[in-house]
This record gives structure tokens, C-alpha cells and sequence, in this order.
């Protein structure tokens, strides 16, 4: 029940190197639907390569970030009838973040959530709260 990172790509020469920190080597927990797809994906889909790579390109080669959100996330966001502009992959952790905070998840389990060594990082740019999160906040505390 958790994914173990163990190394990531370059974006730019494609190249497998070591993870960026410490915290980014730390194990993430997945959930079993998660984890249900995985298997499933391991079982029915995924192809050994020379790189192990869980989800290759054709070229057996990790794929370009540019075209995973060009290919993958963007005609998913046009079925939701979501706008495309300015989204990228790293919107999910934003979502995560501020998703687990509107959920009443300790800051702490957030931060660990994310990886973020500093918890500064994690409460300054990935929890956000909009108009609806404060005016339900300002409501629990009406008597």
C-alpha cells in the first residue's frame, strides 16, 4: 500500500537520475482503489523495459512531461468540460493539499503528504483556501 520512489527523470535530457531530497525518497501511501489499478495495470498492461519504467512511451523512455499533459491530462479535462489553459501535472498537489486541509487533516499530515521538508512550504503555496472554504469557517463559528 505504498508507491517507493527511486529515482525520477530529467525533463529535458530524459536521463534517470537520484530524487531532488531526503523527503523525496520517503514511501507514499496509496489507497486501495490506487493500488487495486496499479496491480491491474502491472498485470494487464505494463511491458518490461530496460528501464523498469512503470509507464514507458513507445520509445521505452520516460515520457516528456509536455506531452503526458498534452496527451493525457488535457483530453481528460476536455471530457470534464474543464479548461485546459495554464493546466499542468503539478496542479494535483495543490488540489491534494488544499483538499486534505478543507478535510480538517492536520497541517503536519499534509506536509508529509506532499514530501515537503518545511511545513512553510507546504501551508504557503499548496493549501488554498477559497471564498467557499472561509465563509464555511466563519459560519461554524456562528451561535
Amino acid at each position: 500500500m505504498m508507491i517507493c520512489p527511486r529515482k525520477q527523470d530529467d525533463d529535458r535530457t530524459r536521463v534517470l537520475r537520484e530524487l531532488k531530497t531526503k523527503r523525496s525518497r520517503d514511501h507514499v501511501p496509496i489507497t486501495q482503489k490506487t493500488a487495486t489499478i496499479l496491480r491491474s495495470h502491472l498485470k494487464d498492461g505494463w511491458k518490461s523495459n530496460p528501464q523498469s519504467l512503470l509507464f514507458p512511451n513507445l520509445r521505452n523512455r520516460p515520457w516528456k512531461r509536455a506531452n503526458v499533459v498534452k496527451f493525457g491530462l488535457h483530453p481528460i479535462l476536455k471530457k470534464l468540460g474543464l479548461p485546459t489553459r495554464r493546466a499542468g501535472l503539478h496542479a494535483f498537489r495543490h488540489g491534494l493539499g488544499t483538499a486534505l486541509a478543507d478535510a480538517g487533516v492536520s497541517p503536519a499530515v499534509v506536509q508529509k503528504t506532499l514530501r515537503h521538508t518545511d511545513i512553510k512550504t507546504t501551508l504557503r503555496f499548496y493549501v488554498h483556501a477559497d471564498v467557499e472554504a472561509q465563509r464555511n469557517a466563519l459560519q461554524s463559528l456562528q451561535m
